[in-house]
């Protein structure tokens, strides 16, 4: 082998690192920290001793068991401190104890969570979290739902691959351009595949209070464009995402025809239009509470707020509007892309020979050459923004 005069520094570096792993593995980290002013020389590095008896250094767990234990433990909490009740009459809460409930609503069983852990075999859903606390599901619903959940599946692609989840609810972000309201409308219960229920099977309902859950996702760089919603069928509704389909307002109706009293649970990121279910609406309930999105543990200590064992602390960080086009900012909402966006497909870049290039938005993640240049916003807002819901707020 010839060596030049380039070559031999490189070399040399070499060696040391060798020398000096060969020092880690052979002679042990009390031999390494006896040569670590000639380590640090041949890596040029600067190393440092670190003292773990200091408090810092210090874990308050014995066992990594006593840290998952305190985790759960304040997710338990921030249920209980995110949950806001927005209407209580008639004494509907709290749940008596050991009640028997009727749980309505496909977001009841199919949970809409965020930042859950794939997999976490104790993670608390609604149903589990209401039976851990001494409550009693009618087996009616609970089988009907069941049953939905199992028979009407819907792909769903991701970095995983392509696997199949409950079709209802609609748990995934918008695109502006629409968004599907998908809740199981009670008179298909006696339709194959949407349950085994007979005929009768809302006369056969045993609970003493009802409890029906409704959702409405998110997520980065959603935003949900008025009048485009459609209903579980791709049927346009012509009327704003936040508003209640006319499929949820029948599973209300339904609740309501047991003549118990009927509590709405929102599992939301967004803000719900309740004008129809608070008072003097058509389909007025009893109590509403906001749950937000709860993780693998909160339904627990949203269950403990319902039940009375903790108060109700939260409060919104919204408006909620009977009606949300009421706001001036709503002519300006989300965004668009420009009449003449394709035009520049016909342009051939000669920066990137061979490279085919669009002209959409692009996503948090990227993607594909992009000009990014096909979508605007208008932002247009200033000081009148507001006052149309302060003027006629819900609560």
């Amino acid at each position: 082998m010839i060596f030049n005069k380039k070559t031999v520094p490189v070399f040399r570096g070499v060696a040391a690192t060798t020398f000096s792993l060969a020092v880690l593995a052979t002679m042990g980290l009390g031999l390494a920290d006896q040569w670590r002013t000639q380590v640090d020389a041949a890596l040029g590095t600067s190393s440092y001793e670190t003292i773990t008896s200091e408090p810092r250094f210090t874990s308050d767990y014995t066992k990594p068991e006593e840290l998952m234990a305190e985790l759960k433990a304040v997710a338990v909490q921030e249920g209980i401190d995110g949950t806001a009740i927005l209407k209580n009459d008639n004494n509907a809460l709290p749940l008596a104890a050991k009640a028997k409930i009727n749980l309505w609503g496909n977001a009841s069983y199919n949970s809409y969570r965020g930042m859950v852990q794939a997999g976490n075999k104790d993670a608390v859903d609604l149903v589990g979290a209401l039976e851990a606390g001494g409550f009693t599901l009618d087996p009616t619903l609970k089988g009907i739902y069941t049953e939905i959940n199992e028979e009407q599946l819907i792909a769903s692609s991701g970095w995983g691959g392509t696997t199949y989840k409950p079709a209802y609810p609609n748990t995934s972000a918008p695109a502006y351009d629409t968004y599907q309201i998908r809740e199981v409308n009670p008179s298909k219960f006696t339709q194959e595949g949407f349950g085994t229920a007979d005929a009768g099977w809302a006369s056969s309902l045993t609970g003493d209070i009802n409890i029906v859950t409704f959702n409405r996702p998110g997520g980065e760089g959603n935003t949900f464009k008025p009048g485009a919603t459609t209903d579980s069928e791709g049927n346009p509704l012509d009327q704003n995402p936040f508003a209640f389909s006319p499929d949820e307002l029948a599973v209300i109706d339904a609740a309501k025809a047991t003549g118990k009293p009927v509590i709405v649970l929102l599992s939301t990121s967004c803000q719900f239009e309740l004008g129809p279910i608070v008072k003097g609406g058509e389909h007025e309930v009893d109590g509403i509470a906001y749950i937000g999105l709860p993780n693998d543990y909160q339904y627990t200590g949203i269950v403990k707020v319902l039940a009375g064992e903790e108060n109700a602390t939260g409060a919104l960080a919204d408006t909620y509007a009977t009606d949300s086009t009421s706001s001036p900012s709503m002519m300006n909402f989300g965004g668009d892309m420009y009449s003449d966006y394709q035009s520049v497909l016909d342009f051939e870049d000669t920066r990137w020979p061979g490279v085919e290039i669009t002209n959409e938005g692009a996503g948090s993640m990227g993607g594909s050459a992009t000009y990014n240049g096909g979508m605007y916003y208008v932002e247009a807002e200033g000081i009148y923004t507001g006052l149309q819901l302060l003027r006629d707020p819900l609560l």
